[in-house]
């Protein structure tokens, strides 16, 4: 069976870029003939075999400034123009897979509908799909014209990846076959478990030295800044957590009613008077994030609300304790002690009790927990589970 994914600004070097060549590599070896499409790159990059650059829409790019308004999306025409003009040129692709509905499989959805193809459409929702907090201006089901392309969209797919048990939730009502299936990590994460890793004390007294951190604790956030993502709860959280410094990684982004969360989350550690230990490190180089990870004598993910979040695996895999939120959908994926702490969501006293149990000694992980935690995020087995809700899809459709 051919199968396609798009997947936007894919980059040799970045982790999306190994993330999604091993979950490519993982299909193949399960049997399917799948071809990872993606935009083009500077000049400088390599194509390996299977990947796909597909060449720009400039006519489609202008139009998108214009329905931008209305769509909320920067580039769904132009995403909708790529993959219709590859589809012409593709008629023995069986299926076409997607992750996030919109806008990108909303815009593959219009590419068939465009190009007269008529495979089998597998869609897998991400959180921003389904879920909305009006309060941080999150969620694409907001607005009128995303809610009823992402209907439409969910209504066209054959069959539905989800990659948590609260997805599969939300996902219910469109009646469709579905499997729980979480995202993939890249193969180098999951192998810092077997030693594939840096040193942690070395780790340690690297970020300690660049970053000239002299306390005794330090605590990790991963991932985009944005509010639904909890980190000003987290930052409350450290008034009681003394003796530690939190690390902030990741691109920030300008939100309603917030502005640039960075710059928020700087005026909030100066009014809590915390700013001598909450460092704010913008973006971390893809080579440095598995170190840092190691460094950390925490990770916490604080999400007021998430689909899934990779970050837990991640830290799992580097041997780094992690806390995660109910309301984050790797809090159901935690089916055992002993793999990461649970608190409630928007608790930061919950947050700094759970840290300082790490901190004292007095939370300890499970190698073999953990490990079996892990194998849930392995390409390897996610593969073969996704080939086969594509497959008995396409023989139902």
């Amino acid at each position: 069976m051919k199968i396609a994914m798009y997947m936007p600004g894919l980059r040799s070097g970045s982790m999306s870029w190994d993330i999604y060549q091993d979950f490519a590599a993982a299909m193949r070896t399960a049997g399917a003939d799948f071809v990872l499409l993606t935009d083009v790159p500077p000049h400088d990059h390599d194509c390996p075999e299977g990947t796909v650059f597909l060449p720009p829409a400039p006519l489609a790019a202008r139009l998108d400034h214009l329905a931008r308004p209305f769509t909320r999306a920067n580039a769904l025409l132009a995403t909708t123009a790529r993959i219709r003009r590859w589809l012409r040129a593709n008629r023995s692709v069986d299926a076409i897979y997607m992750e996030m509905t919109y806008p990108l499989g909303a815009a593959a959805w219009l590419a068939t509908v465009l190009s007269g193809w008529t495979g089998t459409l597998i869609m897998t929702p991400m959180g921003e799909d389904f879920l909305v907090l009006e309060e941080v201006s999150y969620g694409h089901r907001r607005r009128r014209c995303p809610r009823w392309l992402i209907d439409k969209t969910m209504r066209a797919a054959s069959a539905i990846r989800c990659i948590s048990p609260m997805v599969k939730e939300y996902a219910s009502g469109f009646q469709k076959p579905m499997g729980v299936i979480p995202l993939n990590v890249a193969n180098s994460t999951l192998q810092t478990k077997q030693g594939g890793g840096p040193d942690r004390q070395t780790a340690r007294e690297h970020v300690r030295e660049t970053l000239r951190l002299d306390r005794r604790g330090l605590v990790l956030s991963l991932g985009r800044l944005h509010p639904f993502k909890g980190i000003h709860v987290l930052l409350e959280s450290m008034l009681n957590v003394p003796d530690a410094d939190l690390l902030v990684a990741g691109p920030s982004l300008a939100v309603a009613g917030f502005g640039d969360y960075k710059t928020y989350l700087e005026r909030q550690a100066q009014q809590l008077g915390i700013a001598d230990r909450v460092h704010l490190l913008g973006t971390v180089p893809h080579a440095e994030v598995t170190a840092m990870m190691s460094a950390a004598d925490v990770v916490v993910v604080p999400s007021l609300l998430e689909s899934m979040n990779r970050v837990c695996a991640e830290a799992a895999a580097s041997g780094t304790p992690f806390i995660v939120t109910a309301s984050t959908g790797a809090a159901d994926l935690i089916s055992e002690p002993g793999v990461g702490q649970i608190v409630a969501p928007r608790d930061s006293a919950g947050l700094a009790t759970a840290i300082n149990r790490v901190l004292e000694g007095e939370w300890q992980g499970d190698p073999a927990a953990t490990q079996r935690f892990l194998h849930q995020f392995d390409a390897s087995q996610a593969a073969p589970r996704l080939l086969d809700l594509i497959v008995n899809a396409s023989a139902g459709s």
